[in-house]
């Protein structure tokens, strides 16, 4: 789906399909074609890595087990320490790390639609790294968005709407 807008992709697969792609956790989208210009083993910055460890497509189930592995490694360390840390990630990135802190299951992350560009704040206890619920938090969300409730959900449901034809 590479080179593809989300119009682009609906005209080609669906909207059914594509939704299908886009939001659930364990069904990815067909796989790049090593022969293609969009698979990272024809990028020379992936040139150190075998060509079949590169990904041909990401399910969100894929994209979760490759950024907690970050999470545990890199960002817990430093919220440990005591430092406030900033995300800023791709959709579906995003969505992984909200399934983690906000104990979000398979079935219903696909009904959970990240605003773009709105900081989703949490607060974590202290040394034990508890998410614990903000003010003003939406379930089954215990981060809460930065900005007017209003204008939050009306971004949201633009990145919903973002496979209906214009």
């Amino acid at each position: 789906l590479t080179g593809l807008d989300k119009a682009e992709t609906v005209e080609k697969h669906g909207k059914d399909q594509v939704n299908l792609w886009r939001r659930s956790y364990d069904v990815p989208p067909p796989p790049v074609e090593e022969a293609s210009e969009y698979f990272q083993g024809n990028d020379p910055k992936y040139g150190h890595v075998a060509k079949d460890q590169l990904p041909k497509a990401e399910s969100l189930e894929i994209t979760r087990a490759r950024v907690l592995k970050f999470w545990d490694s890199v960002i817990k360390p430093v919220l440990a320490s005591g430092a406030d840390v900033l995300i800023s990630a791709h959709g579906n990135s995003l969505r992984a790390l909200l399934m983690e802190l906000d104990g979000v299951d398979k079935e219903t992350i696909p009904g959970i639609n990240i605003p773009t560009g709105t900081p989703l704040v949490y607060n974590l206890a202290p040394g034990t790294l508890q998410v614990i619920p903000r003010a003003g938090a939406v379930a089954p969300l215990r981060g809460a968005y930065l900005g007017d409730a209003e204008a939050v959900a009306a971004k949201a449901a633009a990145v919903a709407a973002q496979t209906e034809k214009k």
